[in-house]
């Protein structure tokens, strides 16, 4: 069996940005590879965006086993199913065969299930439920961010008190940029700098005064782009801190880290995806499957 379960923290985590990162990293390798999202909700049925056309693209239609499970409403299955008329009854036995169909054609299936671990499925299921039904390991994903220690440990703890049976790879630390504020402060900053500089270029003073003006408007600049890469530096060591602090109090290990993208509708927006510790992921994947890949 060949097949990684990517659950998550909670929603909006960066749980595809990570499965879109990994479906290429192995696809690199010459590996045949599947995606599935057993219960895709919040896309209706009339050709809007799936997580499934995020990861592998536009022009590939997904097979009714890569998302067997469709409903409009976005939110947890559970409620989408009941909020949806006629809608079709989840069936955990449904999703395994849909998954065993594409393990049987794959060297490896990526199977992303909807919000977080401990999300309910259907009425009496949660997904670390489905995870255990499939049999496959586990990999966690967080957002790196202030409460990202909270929200790992209690998750994989809870997983563990739920499922012990359940296999957790480890958990990925998703760096998904939060700087829209700090840019936009860096460009007020800019722009205010600019206007006091014309101000200064206009004003019917001597040329010394004009030269002294201009080079206070640069120091104005470099120390702001200094301040910049400051800010960044240390957001770098917060979250190697926090990484290093979950492996520490939980034993679970980060066999990857994600950086540079969001998700929005079918593009990655930003710089494009980087796995660190590719390698390192590989061999985890390698290790935890029972079929060689």
């Amino acid at each position: 069996m060949a097949g990684v379960f990517i659950t998550g923290t909670g929603t909006d985590v960066g749980k595809t940005v990570f499965a879109k990162a990994l479906y290429n990293h192995l696809t690199q390798k010459g590996l045949t590879v599947a995606y599935m999202k057993p219960v895709q909700t919040g896309v209706n049925k009339t050709g809007n965006t799936t997580d499934y056309q995020t990861v592998i693209g536009q022009n590939t239609p997904p097979l009714h086993e890569n998302i067997p499970y469709n409903f409009a409403h976005e939110v947890s299955p559970h409620l989408a199913q009941r909020m949806e008329k006629d809608a079709t009854t989840i069936s955990m036995e449904h999703i395994v065969q849909c998954y065993k169909y594409l393990e049987n054609k794959h060297n490896i299936v990526i199977v992303e299930g909807a919000g977080g671990a401990c999300s309910p499925m259907d009425e009496g299921t949660l997904n670390i439920d489905l995870i255990a039904l499939m049999e496959i390991p586990a990999i966690v994903v967080m957002n790196n961010k202030l409460g990202a220690i909270h929200s790992t440990i209690a998750t994989l703890s809870a997983m563990h008190n739920i499922r012990r049976e359940v296999s957790i790879m480890g958990f990925v630390a998703n760096h998904i940029p939060h700087q829209h504020a700090t840019d936009a402060q860096h460009q007020d900053a800019r722009r205010h700098q600019d206007a006091r500089h014309q101000d200064a270029r206009h004003q019917d003073a001597r040329h010394q005064d004009a030269q002294h003006q201009d080079a206070q408007h640069q120091d104005a600049q470099h120390a702001t782009v200094a301040q910049h890469q400051d800010a960044q530096h240390a957001t770098v060591a917060r979250h190697q801190d926090n990484i290093q602090t979950i492996e520490n109090f939980s034993g679970i290990p980060c066999i990857a880290q994600v950086h540079g993208t969001k998700v929005h509708g079918t593009k990655m927006h930003g710089n494009t995806t980087i796995i660190t510790h590719g390698d390192k992921l590989f061999a985890a994947i390698n290790r935890a499957t029972t079929k060689s890949i």
